[in-house]
């Protein structure tokens, strides 16, 4: 008996009697005749602009790239206490150490491990996608290819392809997963087994939302466990998964420790319909026309990779029950996503459009399964278009794009500064990207701490910026009006260069609050850096001198 795919046993709703089926002819080949060879040539084109895109960016290091370098480069020795005081698991801190040992500490350097992770999600799509597409050649060609292009142009991936942080990663690991869960489904053999037990444990150790994709993955293997008994492939699967899992538990005092006192203190609560629309608008890269048009393209595709299907070259039939080779992708996607949002709506967890990287990879699979609802090749050729096209667009802004205007504010102190000036940033998130681009011989503190803002410690963050003593320091250092006092009583008669931003969750005023205070004592300040509210983190500069 062969073995059955992971497709077919996930098909809950054979087709009915009599449905016509599309037969595939030689014809329909992506690559055939002259058209084949414009599209092969479109191919490779795209693929090196896809490449150049990953490793070319003009911004600095925002926030939470600037802190993710400053953790990962300390001795690893300390790398478990600094992330207590985060809120991330360990794995990719670690890689990226190694990683900068190799190549150094630059934003491009450090930037480059994301857009490696980038391009093998590349060969993963198609993959994934080739798989997907089932045992006939023509579509697996389509929906392989159509995968590789939907990651290979996609504004989404090109952004965190080129941030140093984990999400990449972790669309590279679920797509590697798929294959290793659908081999071992057929295989259950202890090196697919294993595989898999490998890649959960991965995930547990990137980013914490991994947990809601093992769950609802965890649930579609109970049920088709049950319902086809105990020589169910699903049930060895689980095994390894829950193997995965038990490799967590060194971790786990740690987890429950973020959990309870770092969690996303900077994080709002978004109704989870308007945070679905906002994910799906990130996928497409959040602005402009062209983001529009991608992301109207990207929602008509996934229905279609998900509702529809060829019935001959001028015809397409709807089935609202999904279709079978897309079902499992698109189940694990939505729910993944849902439970993400609903958490993140009820207190527990953020909406951040970043987090659902972890379910991109089999989105954009669904998304280029939509290409052969189409019966011929002219309308997938145009559907791919828009979508290399706008995403390439979205990607060429996002290599241009300010993401900080920490290079502008660091360059106006290092034209004017002298050594012992004093740089104070508000709130202390602000500093993280600024500190390391400005000149030696500055003093630089974050409120409300007095720290230097190379690190910002998250435990408890709330609280802190309410009430916070130091020694040797009289009053609540929280307060604006006492922390502005003590850097004018630090600054003794040198200039104080102000570098805040208001609005910052936990801050309130604050931040314009202490702004007042400086003025009040020194009435000559200059503003030298004004905010623009087009860049994601925007910051404004002030000069106060003696």
């Amino acid at each position: 008996m062969r073995p059955v795919k992971l497709e077919e046993a996930l098909e809950a709703t054979p087709p009915r009697p009599g449905a016509p089926r599309r037969v595939a002819r030689d014809g329909d080949s992506p690559f055939a005749g002259p058209l084949g060879i414009a599209f092969a040539v479109a191919i490779v084109l795209t693929l090196v602009a896809s490449v150049v895109l990953r490793f070319v960016t003009r911004s600095a290091l925002w926030e939470d790239e600037a802190l993710t370098v400053a953790l990962a480069r300390r001795p690893l020795g300390q790398l478990h206490g600094l992330l207590r005081h985060d809120g991330s698991p360990p794995l990719y801190y670690v890689m990226l150490h190694l990683w900068m040992k190799a190549f150094g500490t630059g934003n491009r350097s450090a930037r480059a491990l994301s857009g490696v992770f980038g391009l093998l999600s590349l060969p993963a799509a198609y993959s994934v996608g080739r798989r997907i597409a089932g045992s006939d050649v023509v579509r697996r060609q389509w929906v392989a290819w159509a995968s590789v292009l939907v990651v290979a142009t996609s504004p989404y991936a090109f952004r965190y392809s080129t941030e140093v942080r984990m999400y990449e990663l972790e669309t590279l690991l679920v797509l590697v997963g798929y294959l290793a869960v659908a081999n071992a489904w057929e295989r259950p053999n202890l090196g697919w087994l294993a595989a898999v037990a490998a890649v959960t444990a991965a995930l547990l150790y990137t980013q914490y939302w991994a947990f809601y994709l093992l769950f609802v993955l965890g649930v579609a293997l109970l049920y088709f466990g049950r319902r086809e008994g105990r020589g169910s492939p699903a049930w060895r699967v689980l095994a390894a998964i829950a193997v995965g899992c038990l490799t967590f538990l060194p971790w786990l005092p740690t987890f429950l420790y973020q959990s309870k006192h770092t969690a996303t203190p900077w994080a709002e609560r978004i109704n989870p319909l308007m945070a679905s629309y906002r994910l799906l608008l990130g996928f497409a890269g959040q602005r402009g026309a062209a983001a529009y048009t991608l992301v109207m393209a990207l929602f008509a595709l996934g229905a279609f990779g998900l509702f529809a299907a060829a019935v001959d070259r001028n015809r397409t039939e709807l089935d609202w029950r999904t279709r079978p080779p897309t079902r499992w992708a698109a189940y694990v996607c939505a729910g993944t996503v849902a439970i993400g949002l609903c958490l993140a709506y009820v207190g527990t967890g953020a909406a951040a459009i970043r987090y659902p990287s972890i379910v991109f990879g089999l989105f954009a699979v669904v998304v280029a399964y939509g290409v052969v609802a189409f019966g011929s090749r002219l309308p997938r050729y145009g559907a791919l278009a828009v979508i290399v096209i706008c995403g390439l667009i979205g990607g060429y802004h996002n290599s241009t794009r300010a993401r900080t205007q920490a290079k502008e504010v660091a360059a106006a102190i290092n034209a004017g500064a002298r050594g012992g000036d004093l740089v104070v940033y508000c709130p202390d998130q602000l500093g993280l990207d600024a500190w390391r681009l400005v000149r030696p011989g500055l003093t630089q503190y974050a409120f409300p701490t007095l720290a230097n803002p190379e690190i910002v410690n998250w435990v408890d963050y709330e609280q802190r910026n309410q009430v916070f003593h130091t020694p040797g320091v009289a009053g609540n250092l929280a307060d604006p009006a006492v922390f502005a006092n003590e850097m004018l009583r630090r600054a003794d008669g040198r200039t104080i260069w102000y570098v805040f931003s208001d609005g910052y969750r936990t801050f309130g005023t604050k931040c314009g609050d202490m702004l007042a205070d400086f003025r009040k004592a020194r009435p000559a300040g200059q503003r030298l850096v004004k905010e623009n509210l087009d860049v994601f983190e925007s910051e404004n500069l002030y000069r106060f001198s003696p």
